[in-house]
């Protein structure tokens, strides 16, 4: 039975780090590998949420970009092919005008033709920009419904949270026998968005909603939605929320005893779970992403390794989409070279080389992207939370 373990800790330096790369002090990139004066530099941008209420999120996320960015300068070494690239990190704070202030500075200062995200709002929000300077974003982190077709220089590189929630509506109706459910979400794009798909989805099977209610962000007491979505008596709450807040959430939960059987997605493990809401969250079931850490494919025994070796902990799901995120520049930038186009680079010849690439082979699984919405295709898993890692129960196949 294959399980995936929640993260270590260790923020305080992976945020010292990230807060330089912010303000400029220094970049990620490889450690000192034999670069001569013909050597390339070529910067991007990656906006991440390295403070507020998605900090633990931005700790993964900064960790992938790393680890990508060493291992994409050593490929390119090792290739003879003169590139560098270097990572000019900035924080969304988890949302919108952080994220627009940040786009602005990496397209008008520092010329940047790619940008790596996260979060749904923040995504949302700099899509304009990207398809206004024609700068190839790739978000790597956020899964709201609205970020299909968010811009024609938009892409996601994990599958977004509708897949997911309908796979959790059929998975709770026809397997788990659940016929009356409550929701709990957030209040922002992807929160929001992942509520009405899984209602949706709930409903057309012959489900009832029997209560819905949500959450402001960075929110800490939730006394009253607690005892509307008790008093409606359901057989399973559908948690789309995360980190500090579903944490507070379940304690409280608890401290009622108010036990239903909980549904969520693939942000609902964290490390912080069982500090603060002790044995309440275990057994719920989550969907996410198709990810096996300890798979025997090459490139995830060796991104595995690494993590390891770095970070004393085995990666997640979001630090791995983050990781393939950024390889993914790399893979167009050796595309356009081995193509013979020589830097400068575009974000509209990078956006071309990606609608050419089939099958671009991750941690996180193969992935072509669409040229009409900019989604990707991927395999799910359902997982049971055991308290410190989650055990897959279903493997299902790429929506289609």
């Amino acid at each position: 039975m294959m399980r995936f373990g929640a993260p270590g800790r260790g923020w305080a330096g992976v945020l010292a780090i990230s807060l330089m790369l912010a303000s400029g002090l220094v970049s990620a990139q490889a450690p000192n590998t034999a670069s001569t004066a013909a050597t390339i530099d070529v910067p991007f941008g990656a906006i991440l949420s390295l403070t507020g209420s998605g900090a633990q999120f931005g700790e993964w996320h900064s960790k992938g970009v790393s680890i990508a960015v060493e291992d994409a300068n050593k490929s390119f070494q090792a290739k003879n092919i003169p590139l560098r690239i270097r990572a000019l990190i900035e924080d969304h704070q988890g949302i919108a005008q952080p994220a627009v202030t940040a786009m602005n500075k990496l397209v008008e200062v520092n010329k940047v033709p790619f940008v790596a995200l996260t979060f749904t709002s923040p995504t949302l929000a700099v899509a304009p920009t990207a398809d206004n300077r024609q700068v190839l974003v790739i978000n790597g982190g956020g899964t709201g419904p609205k970020l299909a077709g968010a811009g024609k220089f938009v892409f996601h590189s994990l599958p977004l949270s509708t897949y997911e929630a309908v796979a959790m509506a059929n998975y709770a109706y026809k397997e788990l026998g659940i016929r009356r459910a409550a929701i709990f979400h957030l209040t922002d794009d992807l929160g929001t968005g992942v509520a009405d798909a899984f209602e949706k989805a709930f409903k057309s099977l012959g489900g009832t909603i029997v209560a819905r209610e949500s959450h402001e962000p960075a929110a800490t007491d939730m006394t009253s939605q607690l005892a509307k979505l008790r008093s409606a008596k359901p057989e399973a709450v559908y948690l789309a929320t995360h980190g500090d807040t579903l944490n507070l959430f379940l304690r409280a939960a608890a401290n009622q005893n108010f036990k239903p059987q909980w549904l969520s997605y693939f942000a609902y493990p964290n490390p912080n779970m069982a500090k603060v809401a002790g044995t309440t969250g275990n057994g719920a079931y989550y969907t996410s992403p198709r990810f096996d850490i300890k798979s025997n494919d090459p490139a995830v025994a060796a991104f595995r390794t690494t993590y390891h070796h770095k970070y004393g902990a085995e990666p997640e799901i979001l630090a791995s989409a983050m990781y393939d995120t950024v390889r993914i520049f790399a893979s167009l930038l050796e595309g356009l070279w081995n193509a013979g186009v020589r830097p400068p680079y575009s974000g509209a010849q990078l956006r071309d080389q990606l609608l050419k690439t089939n099958n671009f082979h991750g941690v996180t699984g193969s992935m072509t992207f669409s040229p009409t919405d900019g989604t990707v295709k991927k395999s799910l898993f359902i997982l049971k939370w055991g308290g410190e890692s989650g055990a897959m129960v279903k493997d299902l196949p790429p929506q289609t």
